[in-house]
């Protein structure tokens, strides 16, 4: 959410994977976006849908695309945004930040490869941004986390 503050973007296209990894931090996400008076659409595929099968997944007023999902529906997503002319200047992805290192390779036995070339996806991918969520904490126990430190220590920093 920050980032989108950052650059005082005022809507959003939210595509989603309909599992719990990916729904449940957009919860949290719509809120803030709702509390902050940016507009959001969303789209939603279930996992064992390919992301083609999304009737548009790119919102035609949206500039600015959050991508929740596993990396092989995204390398489908961008193969898309390629074909459609959806990259920068005029368009921004999301990315999570946890997928592998070059998650935008796909292995040589992906289906996916055939869909666009290596240079369409990093045409697409060349000014997005990969981002990390931090679960809110609710937990203010004294039991120290995974950190090292205290769930009241983590909230002050």
């Amino acid at each position: 959410f920050g980032v989108i503050q950052k650059y005082k973007w005022k809507r959003v296209a939210l595509i989603v994977q309909n599992e719990n990894r990916f729904t449940v931090p957009m919860v949290k996400l719509k809120e803030l976006l709702s509390e902050a008076d940016v507009e959001y659409v969303e789209s939603v595929f279930e996992s064992q849908e390919s992301i083609a099968g999304l009737d548009q997944p790119f919102d035609p007023d949206s500039r600015v695309f959050v991508i929740a999902m596993y990396s092989i529906h995204a390398r489908q997503l961008i193969c898309q945004a390629s074909r459609l002319g959806r990259k920068f200047p005029r368009y921004v992805f999301l990315t999570p930040g946890w997928y592998e290192p070059d998650w935008w390779v796909p292995p040589p036995d992906e289906d996916v490869f055939h869909l666009c070339t290596p240079a369409e996806r990093e045409a697409v991918l060349e000014h997005s941004l990969a981002v990390v969520h931090f679960d809110l904490v609710s937990d203010v126990s004294d039991e120290i986390t995974s950190t090292g430190i205290v769930s009241a220590q983590l909230t002050r920093t």
